[in-house]
């Protein structure tokens, strides 16, 4: 059989929204880490709602350049639409994200046993392109934990980077603390390496745990002089120089805390969970004056997954319905509507209802916005 007659067999009995190359990641983190009882969909971890992933309602995302191409190593690409990579959104932006972060994660001892990867989000910079350190970080969310991994490129072709790790600022140890730190051991020129920090969150920190909270960061390394041509240390028993390099800060969110879920009818979800834990608030985003990137800038906010096609909006629209699905921690299945005007003088306004299993889930997420 053809390579498309193939897929199309394995994706029809795919339920809605989940990709073969997600149900992929999935097995493959499963394998390292198998779950109690029979496997199933349902028992597999499969992140979906990837907008990056083909196969998903395309959101309104600005493209952020890779890690190698801020040190140098490839070229951004290009696009019509100036966001860098396909028009669509898709294959660039799939080189740069598509890891198996689970799969990578289970491997390391350390984190072996932190239980199923809830999430993983696209990698964020935390520093400007023309510096002599880049760092981007990528948050993985466990139950309990958050493993922060970050990806450093030295862009300094005489300088050998050594004992590499970051260093993180926590004000309020009621809430979280740091459980595991793991350095790189170099990174030359050219070559990006990784760091990780896991932080535990103190469970007994209620919905402290889940409010948003920034941490100040640094890099702590020593650097030792080379040939810019070879690479190679200009004195091996050179001790290097330590170096503190700070970096913009890390943000948790509540989004940090929501894996997107897709449902088959939106409407029959919404029914079947019913109005004990629903909550209905108004908000203003002041800043927006086009419902379309509202509507990017909401589904961002929630971290939910479009449903039923509305994460699409009209050309020139003035109103709009955004339904929204998510599972909270793990845990906890969640809903949203969000009905979005725009006012010509203001901005969008709007309404949104949020329904979950849990009234303080309910309480965080309408939050939000």
């Amino acid at each position: 059989k053809s390579d498309e007659s193939v897929l199309s067999i394995v994706t029809d009995g795919l339920p809605a929204g989940i990709s073969v190359r997600a149900l992929e990641k999935a097995l493959v983190a499963y394998q390292l880490r198998p779950s109690q009882g029979h496997l199933s969909i349902e028992g597999l971890n499969i992140q979906i709602g990837d907008s990056n992933e083909k196969g998903f309602e395309a959101e309104i995302v600005e493209r952020q350049t890779t890690l190698d191409e801020d040190i140098g190593v490839v070229a951004a690409p290009t696009s019509p639409n100036g966001r860098g990579g396909d028009a669509d959104g898709g294959e660039g932006e799939l080189a740069q994200e598509d890891e198996n972060y689970a799969a990578e994660l289970y491997k390391i001892p350390a984190f072996a046993e932190l239980g199923t990867l809830l999430k993983s989000s696209r990698p964020v910079k935390l520093t400007e392109d023309e510096v002599e350190y880049v760092v981007q970080v990528v948050k993985h969310t466990f139950e309990e934990f958050m493993v922060l991994q970050f990806r450093v490129g030295n862009t300094i072709n005489d300088s050998l980077m050594k004992g590499v790790s970051v260093h993180i600022e926590i004000e309020d140890e009621d809430v979280w603390s740091v459980a595991a730190s793991i350095p790189c051991a170099k990174i030359p020129f050219g070559t990006p390496g990784t760091c990780y920090v896991c932080l535990q969150r103190n469970v007994d920190a209620g919905s402290d745990g889940f409010q948003s909270a920034s941490f100040q960061c640094e890099l702590k390394f020593t650097t030792h002089e080379c040939d810019s041509t070879t690479g190679e240390l200009i004195d091996e028993e050179d001790e290097g120089y330590p170096e503190e390099y700070p970096f913009e800060d890390v943000e948790l969110a509540p989004a940090d805390f929501m894996a997107r879920v897709n449902v088959g009818n939106f409407r029959s979800a919404w029914e079947e969970i019913g109005n004990a834990g629903e909550a209905i608030d108004k908000f203003a985003l002041t800043k927006y004056f086009d419902v379309a990137d509202a509507v990017a800038a909401i589904i961002d906010a929630l971290g939910m997954q479009p449903c039923e096609g509305t994460a699409t909006v009209a050309p020139d629209s003035a109103k709009h319905m955004l339904m929204l699905a998510g599972n909270f921690c793990g845990e906890y299945k969640v809903l949203a509507r969000v009905q979005i005007v725009l006012d010509p003088k203001n901005g969008i306004v709007g309404k949104i209802g949020v329904r979950s299993d849990d009234e303080e889930v309910t309480s965080i997420v309408i939050g939000c916005l």
